[in-house]
């Protein structure tokens, strides 16, 4: 859902609520999810990861990960390709096709984010991203998933190291790999395999560290919204910091509320379709918002305000709706595009 919300832009770049949501808190989502995918990925070796194991695993994220990736940038393609025929518009000069290998980039790196920092070394940030954006995360996620075998031998091996070498990487941001095994997917998915394969409770771990915790993230994020978040050179660097500290946050906070952390079933099911679907919806319902507030991008603070609510809350609510009709109609179908979720 916070990606959802993150994704669907701000109305009004310099207001302070939005960057406090936006480019601040919503930011954080997508590392913890490599953290418990890690995690999740060694949660049954009890100190083993052979071959079989190995295998094993990769045959599951075949048809969780790479199948459901494949074919949604494969629909969106498509869609986006008749468009293009309605218009008449040469699907070659369009998409700036110089060969196969270009088409190849539709699921790999199709478009490059600059990001506004020089890292340590001197070197300009910048990201990759395939066709449909939101999917950089799966992308990411299967390439280090590859990578199990050396990261159960490095934890193994050499216990914490790995998992400091690669935080300081990632709080620098010093890493030359900006396309698969990024730092972000890297660092986040060897600390939640850590607990995994050592077979440690993150939560009681953890949680010890929960009271400086607090005082940090506090701090870290009025800094952050004061420097415009990820936005700004300074707001970057102090991110990393920030979703390492807010993440211990809340693992104290659930070590101490639990009760507080209900889940919604019918949205835990769903939540995979809506992180991928609310890809192809976000600019439309942008678009409907302005023509039902023709007055934006006028100076009106509560009109901007409205749809930057809006637009994110339309576009669950669609999702939603779709994946129940999906659910009942065309189940084996959703079940392929979610990965047998």
């Amino acid at each position: 859902m916070l990606v959802v919300l993150f994704h669907s832009g701000m109305t009004l770049p310099d207001d302070i609520i939005q960057v406090s949501f936006s480019r601040v808190l919503f930011e954080v989502v997508v590392p913890y999810f490599f953290f418990f995918s890690g995690f999740l990925f060694f949660i049954h070796c009890k100190g083993q990861f052979g071959v079989t194991e190995y295998i094993g695993k990769l045959k599951k994220r075949f048809h969780s990960l790479l199948i459901p990736y494949v074919l949604w940038i494969s629909i969106y393609l498509l869609l986006r390709s008749l468009v293009l025929f309605r218009s008449h518009e040469s699907f070659v000069d369009y998409w700036n096709l110089g060969g196969v290998g270009d088409f190849f980039k539709f699921y790999w790196n199709y478009k490059s984010l600059i990001l506004p920092y020089d890292d340590w070394s001197g070197c300009s940030g910048y990201s990759t991203v395939p066709l449909l954006v939101p999917l950089w995360f799966l992308r990411d996620l299967f390439v280090v998933s590859l990578l199990a075998p050396i990261i159960f031998f490095l934890i193994k091996r050499f216990n914490t190291i790995l998992v400091w070498l690669l935080g300081i990487a990632y709080l620098a941001q010093v890493w030359p790999i900006h396309t698969g095994a990024t730092i972000s997917a890297l660092f986040w998915f060897v600390f939640g395999a850590y607990f995994s394969i050592k077979g440690k409770d993150f939560i009681d771990v953890l949680s010890r560290y929960r009271v400086p915790s607090y005082f940090t993230s506090c701090a870290l994020f009025i800094a952050e919204v004061y420097y415009h978040g990820v936005l700004t050179p300074v707001g970057y660097y102090l991110h990393t910091f920030f979703a390492l500290s807010m993440f211990v946050s809340i693992i104290g906070l659930y070590s101490r509320f639990p009760a507080a952390f209900v889940k919604n079933e019918m949205l835990v099911k769903a939540s995979f379709f809506i992180y991928v679907f609310h890809g192809f919806l976000v600019p439309y319902v942008q678009n409907l918002m302005v023509r039902i507030f023709p007055s934006f991008p006028s100076q009106s603070y509560v009109v901007a305000q409205i749809q930057y609510v809006m637009v994110p809350l339309l576009v669950i609510m669609i999702c939603i709706l779709t994946y129940l009709f999906m659910a009942k109609y065309t189940n084996q179908l959703l079940l392929v595009l979610t990965g047998n979720r």
